[in-house]
């Protein structure tokens, strides 16, 4: 504690404003949102935010998505698209500030901040488990996760997938730290913790969240270069899907069929608005408009991130993104060569394995805390600047 105390009294003012604002993350996503807006100020107030933005890679591209998402939105009367391309223009800017006040000890202090915080927001899940458990004359101890997604744990999240998304970027976290300590106390502190987060990720019943893990937990250890691990890490998933197949019991909410056969009928019902507003789309969210043309299944957003990106931005939107994430992609890969330092590039790859593959079920990437997180892995470049 002594140790993190004298790294934190270290910090710049700037820097304590951002490690501030990572805090606040795991607390309530409208002072996590007024916590942004103040750092944007400030940032604005002492003429720093034109040349931040200039020097992040795709700032330009995403800007404009931005300002074509609230037009659209606008013209569409779609309220969430709205407010979601005001929140997504306060994001940008501030990760744009993050971007250039970050080090490596602002960012290990962060990581490590995060990783002894999921013990704080699992705490939580636990007590609302409990609690749901008991209001519907269920044991505790029999751990059984409800459909409604009214009876489902989201800690201090708005809802179960928020959470679940969260908790999978934690235990990135906790692998992160794994395979740069050295020593085995440490390195059991964070196979504890990891282990806690993915148990409270079974108690959210997400199963799209369970998917990336088959993927991301070798390809992770293989980019960090700790071959042994990777391997070991194939063999587990094998015997976990192995048994997996034995007792499909196992998959939390194995037996709710209803919200797949939900899925098919939310995807088609997009591809109808897709067909009829090609070239702008509806706004972010813009399910939530195209279900009231098209009488479909009520949702906020597709369910599929690559569905609803087509929907919600259109052709033009698609290319500012494509074009956005080109640039970030080169940024990311500067980190491919920072020898002895393989970690880093590792832990971006895995949180886009995440989002990628997670996405294929659900749109949880447009929550304010796993944007902001994603964003942050997408700038992680800087740290090997600063070591040139």
């Amino acid at each position: 504690m002594l140790h993190f105390k004298s790294r934190f009294s270290s910090l710049s003012e700037e820097e304590k404003l951002i490690f501030v604002s990572f805090f606040l993350l795991f607390m309530n996503i409208f002072i996590h949102a007024i916590c942004i807006v103040g750092i944007v100020i400030y940032a604005y107030r002492k003429k720093e935010l034109k040349a931040d933005v200039k020097k992040m890679p795709g700032a330009k591209y995403l800007l404009l998505l931005t300002a074509l998402s609230f037009v659209v939105s606008v013209f569409y009367k779609n309220l969430y698209g709205i407010g979601i391309a005001i929140g997504l223009f306060f994001v940008f800017l501030y990760i744009s500030f993050v971007r250039q006040h970050l080090n490596k000890n602002l960012f290990g202090l962060i990581i490590e901040m995060m990783i002894w915080m999921s013990l704080f927001i699992n705490l939580v899940g636990l007590a609302q488990f409990w609690n749901i458990s008991r209001i519907n004359d269920y044991s505790f101890f029999t751990f059984h996760i409800f459909n409604s997604p009214k009876r489902r744990i989201s800690s201090t999240f708005l809802n179960a997938n928020y959470y679940a998304m969260m908790l999978e970027f934690l235990i990135t976290c906790c692998m992160f730290r794994f395979v740069q300590v050295k020593k085995w106390k440490e390195k059991a502190i964070y196979v504890v913790i990891g282990l806690f987060d993915f148990f409270m990720l079974y108690l959210t019943g997400c199963r799209a969240a369970l998917l990336p893990f088959v993927v991301m937990v070798p390809v992770f250890l293989f980019f960090s270069k700790e071959y042994k691990w990777s391997i070991l890490s194939i063999i587990c998933i094998v015997l976990a899907i192995g048994i997996i197949i034995y007792d499909p019991s196992l998959i939390p909410r194995v037996d709710d069929l209803k919200t797949v056969g939900s899925r098919f009928k939310i995807w088609s019902c997009a591809w109808m608005a897709i067909k009829d507003h090609p070239i702008f789309g509806l706004g972010p969210f813009g399910y939530s408009v195209a279900y009231k043309i098209y009488n479909g299944h009520v949702a906020p957003h597709a369910h599929n991130i690559y569905i609803d990106s087509v929907l919600s931005y259109g052709i033009v939107g698609v290319i500012l993104i494509g074009l956005a994430i080109k640039q970030i992609g080169k940024d990311c890969l500067r980190l491919y060569k920072w020898k002895e330092n393989e970690e880093y590039f590792a832990l971006c790859v895995a949180t886009i394995i995440i989002v990628l593959i997670h996405g294929i079920m659900d749109v949880t990437l447009m929550n304010l805390c796993t944007g902001v997180f994603i964003l942050l892995m997408m700038n992680l470049s800087v740290l090997k600047e600063e070591n040139v």
